[in-house]
C-alpha cells in the first residue's frame, strides 16, 4: 500500500471485547486504520460499498450463519474484497472452509499482534495488485463470445514425466492461442501443485473447487466470477489454493467443469500434470488433443511409448496424442526423426533448450510469449500453437 494512505480496516464480528482487544493491538501500526465495525452479515453487506474497506477481518461465526457464507456473499458483490478470518485456534476444517469461500488468510492466534500485522499488509498487497490487473482488463463479458451451441476445443498438456515443461508449454500455447476473435481459458488440473498461477503472477482466490461445486450451474454470469483474469485477456481455473482441497474435485465434476468451459472459449487448454491418476484420465478422456511432450533422452521416449500404449488399452485414438520434443539441443544425438521413427508415431514440433530464459520467465511470471517477441524460442512456440489448430481443425475439414 502507499505511505500516505493507511490501510484500512473494516471489522466483521458481533464479539465487542474481541474488536476492542484487536482494535487495539492495530493501533500500534501506523500503517493500519480501523474504520468501522460490522456486527452482522446483512450490516457487512451494508457498510461495506460505502466505506470501501482494504481488509476485512472476519469472525468464522458472524451471524446469523458464518463468516464464510458472509466472505461468499460479500466476494459475490465485490470479487477483489480482501478477507482474513480471525481465530484463536488454528481449526483445519476452518481454513479449509475459508479457503473454499475465497478467503485471502486465515489468521490463529490473532493476539499476537505483529502476525496479524503482516497478515493484514500481505492482503492489502495482494487486493492492490489485482485492482491493478482487472482494471486493465476488458468485461468478460466482451471476451466470452455469444454461445452458438458450437463447443470449443479441449487441449490436454500431459507427459508421464516430471520435469519436462508441461506448466511452460500449456500457458505459452494458451496465450498463444488466445486472441479477441477467439479467446481461450487455462485450467490447471494439476490439482495439488500446480503451478500456473505462479507462471502467470496471479494471486488466486477461486479454483477448480469452486468451479466443480457449482458446476451444473455453470454459465457465463458464474464464470466471470470464478474464472481468474490474466492482463492478455486470457481467463485461468487455478489449481486448489491447498493439497488438501484437491481431494474435494472428483473426475466427474472436473469433466462437468471442461464441457461447461468448451461451451463458452473455443479453445480450452488444461494443464494435466505429468502423474497418471483419475483426475489426469478424465482429462485426456474428455480432451480433443492430447500434446505430450517427449524430452531427447530414452526414458522420456520409453514412457511416451507407455503413453501410447495406454491410448490403445483405453480404446482411445493414438491419432489424438500430438507429440512435441521439447528441451532440443543441435548436438544431441537423439533427433525428432529418430523419435518419431521409433515410436511410429509423428512429433508436430520441437522446442530448443533454453533453460536460463525458461527459468528467468518462471520467476518473474512473465511467459516468454507475453513480452519477449524477439526471443528465439517465441517461433518455435507460436508455431505449435498454428500446428494444434490445425490438427483440431482437419477432422472439421474431412467431414465438410
Amino acid at each position: 500500500m502507499s505511505d500516505s494512505k493507511p490501510i484500512q480496516v473494516l471489522f466483521a464480528d458481533d464479539n465487542e471485547s474481541k474488536v476492542d482487544g484487536v482494535t487495539r493491538l492495530l493501533g500500534f501500526e501506523n500503517d493500519i486504520r480501523v474504520i468501522g465495525h460490522a456486527r452482522s452479515q446483512s450490516e457487512l453487506l451494508e457498510v461495506c460499498p460505502e466505506l470501501q474497506p482494504d481488509v476485512v477481518l472476519m469472525d468464522p461465526g458472524l451471524p446469523p450463519s458464518d463468516g464464510f457464507e458472509a466472505t461468499r456473499r460479500l466476494l459475490a458483490e465485490d470479487p477483489l474484497a480482501q478477507v482474513v478470518m480471525l481465530s484463536l485456534e488454528n481449526d483445519a476444517e476452518g481454513v479449509r472452509n475459508a479457503m473454499r469461500a475465497g478467503a485471502a488468510d486465515w489468521v490463529s492466534n490473532y493476539i499476537n499482534g505483529d502476525k496479524l500485522a503482516i497478515a493484514v499488509r500481505n492482503a492489502a498487497s495482494k487486493g492492490e495488485r489485482m485492482q491493478k490487473v482487472t482494471g486493465k482488463l476488458p468485461p468478460l463479458e466482451q471476451v466470452l463470445p455469444a454461445q452458438s451451441g458450437v463447443e470449443g476445443k479441449l487441449i490436454a498438456v500431459f507427459t508421464p514425466r516430471g520435469g519436462a515443461g508441461v506448466t511452460t508449454l500449456a500457458v505459452n500455447m494458451a496465450l498463444a492461442l488466445n486472441t479477441a476473435d477467439s479467446p481461450a481459458a487455462l485450467v490447471d488440473a494439476d490439482l495439488q501443485f500446480g503451478d500456473v498461477c505462479a507462471f502467470l503472477n496471479l494471486q488466486p482466490r477461486l479454483s477448480v473447487v469452486d468451479m466443480t461445486a457449482q458446476a451444473e450451474a455453470l454459465d457465463d454470469e458464474l464464470m466471470r466470477e470464478l474464472l481468474l483474469s490474466h492482463e492478455s485477456g486470457l481467463r485461468v481455473a487455478a489449481a486448489p489454493v491447498a493439497p488438501e482441497l484437491a481431494d474435494d474435485v472428483t473426475p466427474a465434476g472436473l469433466a462437468a467443469v471442461l464441457r461447461a468451459l468448451r461451451r463458452s472459449f473455443p479453445y480450452v487448454v488444461v494443464d494435466a500434470g505429468s502423474y497418471l491418476n483419475d483426475i489426469a484420465l478424465t482429462v485426456l478422456e474428455e480432451a480433443d488433443l492430447v500434446v505430450s511432450i517427449v524430452l531427447p533422452e530414452i526414458p522420456s521416449i520409453k514412457n511416451a511409448r507407455l503413453l501410447l500404449d495406454l491410448f490403445y488399452k483405453l480404446d482411445l485414438p493414438r491419432e489424438k496424442v500430438a507429440l512435441v520434443m521439447n528441451q532440443m539441443d543441435k548436438r544431441e544425438a537423439i533427433t525428432v526423426e529418430k523419435v518419431s521413427d521409433n515410436l511410429k508415431h509423428p512429433v508436430i514440433a520441437e522446442i530448443p533448450f533454453d533453460r536460463v530464459a525458461v527459468k528467468d520467465a518462471i520467476n518473474r511470471g512473465r511467459p516468454l510469449i507475453c513480452d519477449e517477441k524477439t526471443h528465439p524460442l517465441i517461433k518455435p512456440l507460436l508455431a505449435l500453437a498454428d500446428e494444434v489448430k490445425e490438427k483440431l481443425l482437419a477432422p472439421e475439414a474431412e467431414a465438410a
